[in-house]
């Protein structure tokens, strides 16, 4: 790119870079407006749209010289994933407050606060624990889609190499439509208020992320949480991103392995989330307790690749076979982590400003997750930059 050296691999880093950074923009410019009139459902559901529509888009490259579209679809799609989990989040704390499992409980006033706040979490994770396991089921089913499409789709000499793969996208964006019109016909919306008068719908939300961070006093338990899942949903995040170039850089995974390393990784997530569940459940561990328990498990993986750095090692992930155990290791935590950060979250949350406070939960994770793929990509320039 001119003078400018960047490595195809540093490509892809930059643009999570850039679509975090977007993502980051419509947190902050529309989090707030969906806890006010019937805006959630709505916002949602369009940016699902505009989400499903791009991967329908990705067969449209049909040259490998248009790999600019490829990026700028990527990155439509990363929004709108990033966008529509906000509004569908907001959710979560709703339905767990609704939910007839915790107005059994509600109504009784022999608990004190204290256990009626035990009985939600409970709740919660319940629900968080089933949606991230049902999406873990939909995961695997789309892989084999991928697969079956990647071993027996062979497609023309004129078409790019990874066409087959381009059309396994276009049919995840079919089924995302499809999960669109599930929404859209028994989601119920949640109204909150409507907006104050007179207020400007492109600087409220704004003004609304503002208030939430002057709170930091009154919820500094929250605030204290936010920093820390910022650190945490990018390190895992860059860390999986990362493993996925290294195996098929360093180790030779051909696109069959990696689609059976998905496979493993999904498959352990749907395992993961009801072991913690259990564990949870019988050992009556708070959310907190557990989180610790996942964190210290998830230390293992980067400990292990350091040891690749000792001359002579013959461990970190230096075989496939290493990658293969580590990746069930992952696996077995990033559901049950992702569900149980939400659960924890949400009980932190005050009554009324879901939205508005989990835009400033994925502003946080957005505002650090382009950190670990920049810092990846100039290290990635720098030592295959060619020499003179």
């Amino acid at each position: 790119m001119g003078s400018i050296y960047i490595d195809t691999t540093s490509v892809y880093f930059y643009s999570v870079t850039i679509a975090a950074i977007l993502q980051m923009f419509l947190f902050v410019a529309l989090g707030s407006l969906a806890d006010h009139g019937a805006a959630q459902k709505k916002l949602m559901l369009n940016f699902s749209i505009v989400g499903a529509v791009a991967c329908i888009l990705f067969p449209a490259i049909t040259r490998n010289d248009q790999y600019w579209l490829g990026l700028i679809l990527f990155i439509i799609v990363s929004v709108s994933v990033g966008m529509s989990w906000v509004f569908a989040y907001a959710y979560l704390p709703l339905l767990s407050r609704m939910s007839p499992a915790f107005l059994i409980h509600a109504h009784d006033k022999s608990l004190t606060p204290d256990q009626l706040t035990d009985e939600l979490e409970v709740v919660t994770n319940h629900i968080s624990g089933r949606g991230f396991a049902w999406g873990s089921v939909a995961d695997v089913f789309l892989l084999l889609v991928i697969s079956v499409l990647a071993m027996f789709f062979t497609p023309p000499a004129s078409l790019p190499s990874t066409y087959a793969l381009q059309a396994g996208i276009a049919v995840c964006g079919i089924f995302w439509l499809q999960g669109i019109f599930v929404a859209h016909r028994w989601l119920r919306e949640r109204p909150g208020p409507p907006l104050p008068e007179g207020a400007n719908l492109f600087t409220f939300s704004l003004k609304k992320v503002g208030t939430a961070i002057s709170k930091f006093r009154e919820l500094r338990n929250l605030f204290l949480f936010l920093l820390g899942w910022a650190m945490y949903s990018d390190a895992f995040a860059t860390l999986a991103t990362f493993a996925i170039l290294l195996v098929q850089s360093v180790l030779g995974f051909t696109t069959i392995d990696t689609l059976i390393l998905a496979f493993e990784v999904f498959i352990c997530a749907f395992v993961g989330i009801f072991v913690f569940k259990t564990l949870q459940t019988h050992s009556k561990m708070s959310s907190k307790r557990i989180l610790q328990i996942q964190s210290l498990m998830y230390i293992v993986i980067p400990l292990w690749g350091l040891l690749g750095l000792i001359p002579g090692s013959p461990i970190g992930f230096k075989a496939k076979i290493e990658v293969f155990v580590l990746s069930g290791v992952h696996g077995l935590l990033i559901g049950a982590t992702q569900s149980t950060c939400r659960t924890l979250f949400s009980q932190l949350l005050p009554p009324g400003c879901e939205s508005e406070f989990l835009s400033l939960y994925e502003i946080t994770d957005c505002g650090a997750s382009f950190i670990g793929p920049l810092i990846v990509a100039a290290i990635d320039d720098h030592i295959t930059r060619p020499t003179n």
